[in-house]
Order: C-alpha cells, then structure tokens, then sequence
C-alpha cells in the first residue's frame, strides 16, 4: 500500500506559522520514508475513505495538544485564520507557551482515499478563478497511490483526539468550502467539544 504526503499536510506541519503538530527534524521525503520503516495498523476514521495510524514518533515531534489547566491559561490565545486560501477563515485557539511543549509519545496520522481527495480537489477547483486567472492547480497524487497524508498529529496518548468542532462544522459545509461534505454527528459533536473546552493546540 502507497502512501503519499499531501500539498496540504506539507505546507501546514512543515510550516513556522502553523498552529499545530510541526515537522521540524525531517524533510518530507525523510518523513515520509521513515514511515516505510515501520508495520502500521490501519484503523476506521470518522467516514469510510478515512483511515487512521498510530506509531512511533520517530521524528520527535512536540505534543500538538496539552490540557487547558489553571497555570496555562495566560498562554491561550485565539484568532481567525483559514488553512488554506480557498477556505473562508475561522475562529480557533491557540496555547503561545514561553517554553516548547513535551516531545509526544506517538505519532498519528490521518488518511485519505485517493478517490476521497481527487473528489474534494475537483470541488474545490473546478471553474474557480485566482486572482483573475483559470485556475489550473493538478491534482497530486500518484496514479499508483492508495492513500494521502492529509494530517500529522503529535500526541502523549495513542487514542486519536477529537475532530476539533469546526473542522466538523467545515465538513458538513461540503467540498466546495474545504471539507469532505460529510453531515454532521451530533455525539461525536458533542465528544469535540468536551474534549476541546478542557484542551487547545499548542504553537511551537
């Protein structure tokens, strides 16, 4: 099975200004071989072309995520942004720690079908313009490639945290706005939110 790093995935994990689980020992093409190293095992995601794999963090990536506790919250900070030009900007928040945070036990990441991704590509393009051009952006992945890498999560726990609220919300907004255009679960809503009011990303 093939996996491949999304455009994506590189411009937010290997990015300085992502608010989230950051890239920083490896190059992609490092990143991505290390994977082949190890025997990971497929697990469902939140629809039927997602799939999730935990392993080992051998990138040493710093925990993406800590509980929101009396002694940190000074550091929780909040904003708008969008992951991408195309997506309509949203509010999120955000730990700026004076130290970095701990180096997290696993590594998870968050898959796509190759179908799934040329689906929300085709969306997301189709008739577009930018900046008064056609747009013409080809899709990336590999003809031969099963599975994108669309999320890289640094966590202490192997157990996958919760889709964050709006990224649910997103989702249920459809393809043309960058989700995957599936509806809303009002229980695993309510599970993000919990999980989200005790806990935030943290910006290395």
């Amino acid at each position: 099975m093939k996996l491949q790093l999304t455009q994506f995935a590189i411009d937010r994990h290997w990015s300085k200004s992502f608010k989230g689980t950051r890239v920083t020992r490896m190059t992609p093409d490092e990143f991505l071989g290390s994977l082949n190293a190890h025997n990971y095992v497929f697990q469902n995601g939140y629809a039927d072309f997602c799939k999730i794999v935990c392993g080992p963090n051998t990138p040493q990536c710093r925990t993406g995520t800590i509980p929101i506790t009396i002694e940190n919250y000074q550091y929780l900070r909040s904003g708008y942004s969008s992951r991408t030009p195309q997506e309509f900007a949203v509010l999120s928040r955000w730990f700026e720690l004076p130290l970095p945070p701990p180096v997290a036990n696993h590594l998870i990441l968050v898959l796509y079908t190759r179908e799934q991704l040329l689906k929300e590509h085709e969306a997301q393009w189709s008739g577009k313009t930018c900046a008064g051009q056609e747009a013409d952006v080809p899709f990336e992945l590999d003809e031969d490639t099963d599975y994108g890498i669309v999320t890289i999560l640094a966590q202490m726990e192997s157990e996958v945290n919760p889709i964050p609220p709006v990224t649910i919300m997103r989702n249920a907004l459809g393809m043309e706005q960058g989700g995957s255009g599936v509806p809303i679960d009002p229980e695993a809503y309510s599970k993000s939110v919990e999980f989200w009011s005790q806990n935030a990303i943290v910006r290395s």
